[in-house]
C-alpha cells in the first residue's frame, strides 16, 4: 500500500478515536479541566500517558489499548492492526491528537493533510 494512503488512514483513525473519547467525556460531564469533581479529561489520564510513551517495554500495552479503543469507535478502519500494520505511524498520530488537546496552541494532526488538486 502507498505510504501516503497508509498515513492518511492512520491519521483519520487516530482523529476519530480522539473525537470519540472527547464525546464520551462530554456525555459524562467532563468539560476540559474545569470539572475537578468528575475527574480529568481523557487526554490527562493514565491511559493517554501510556499512549504517549516511547518505551518499547510498554508497546504491547499500547497495542492492546489502541485495539480496544478502535474496536469501540465508529467508522474506524481497524481490523486488529492499523493500515499496513504501521503501529509507529498510528502511535505518532495519536500522540499528536493528545498533544493538540493538552496544548491547544500546538498544531493539530489534521494540519499535515494536503489537499489533492484535480487537473481536468
Amino acid at each position: 500500500m502507498d505510504a501516503a494512503v497508509v498515513d492518511t488512514i492512520n491519521r483519520r483513525d487516530a482523529y476519530r478515536i480522539a473525537n470519540h473519547l472527547d464525546l464520551l467525556d462530554w456525555f459524562n460531564g467532563i468539560l476540559g479541566d474545569k470539572t475537578p469533581e468528575v475527574g480529568p479529561p481523557w487526554f490527562r489520564r493514565k491511559a493517554s500517558d501510556a499512549l504517549m510513551s516511547d518505551d518499547e517495554t510498554q508497546r504491547t500495552d499500547r497495542v492492546w489499548l489502541v485495539s480496544v479503543l478502535a474496536a469501540r469507535t465508529p467508522d474506524v478502519a481497524f481490523d486488529g492492526a492499523p493500515a499496513d500494520c504501521d503501529w509507529d505511524n498510528l502511535f505518532s498520530h495519536l500522540r499528536s491528537e493528545i498533544l493538540a488537546r493538552r496544548d491547544p496552541e500546538s498544531p493539530h494532526a489534521g494540519t499535515a493533510e494536503t489537499q489533492r488538486r484535480v487537473v481536468v
